[in-house]
């Protein structure tokens, strides 16, 4: 004869198909509940935000509220010092901050102007006109004020040096 064993009613076991749509369920509704309560209490969160204050002190700014405009890099100059043995020489990199892209656009085509107004203005130094801090700024503020001459005052809004070396 054949022998039964029987197992306890609380030993039974599911079967793996039905435990797979189990934790596919738990899954599902940890996933879109969490969900739900990121876009809930994001969007809760922007509209009870309060307004900024208009009379609050703002932060300093530079001239420039604007933001940066686009930069116009330009090729290294390299000019003879106004020099009585004249062997002396300087290297200028620099670059002119732009007031916007259509300024830039239109000051691509004025390169070869603005180069030769820098190359005049360079080889009409002596060394002591480029010494110091005071020296570079002197320099910047003629060669900001020849650029604005060059490719206009409202397009123009600053000169910056990348490269300033006397030999």
């Amino acid at each position: 004869m054949a022998t039964q064993t029987e197992t306890p009613a609380g030993d039974a076991k599911p079967k793996s198909g039905a435990m797979l749509w189990i934790i596919v369920g738990i899954v599902n509704v940890v996933l879109l509940g969490g969900g739900a309560f990121f876009v809930l209490t994001r969007s809760s969160a922007a509209k009870t935000a309060e307004p900024a204050d208009p009379h609050a002190p703002q932060p300093a700014v530079a001239a420039n509220a604007g933001g940066a405009g686009p930069i116009l890099k330009l090729d290294p100059f390299v000019a003879n010092l106004n020099e009585p043995d004249g062997n002396r020489y300087i290297k200028l990199t620099m670059a002119v901050e732009m007031a916007d892209e259509p300024a830039l656009q239109a000051a691509d085509k004025q390169v070869t102007r603005l180069r030769d107004a820098v190359l005049v203005f360079l080889s009409s130094l002596g060394v002591t006109d480029t010494q110091g801090a005071e020296g570079k700024e002197a320099i910047r503020k003629e060669l900001l004020d020849r650029s604005k001459r060059v490719l206009g005052a409202q397009a123009v809004r600053g000169v910056f040096y990348s490269e300033f070396v006397l030999q």
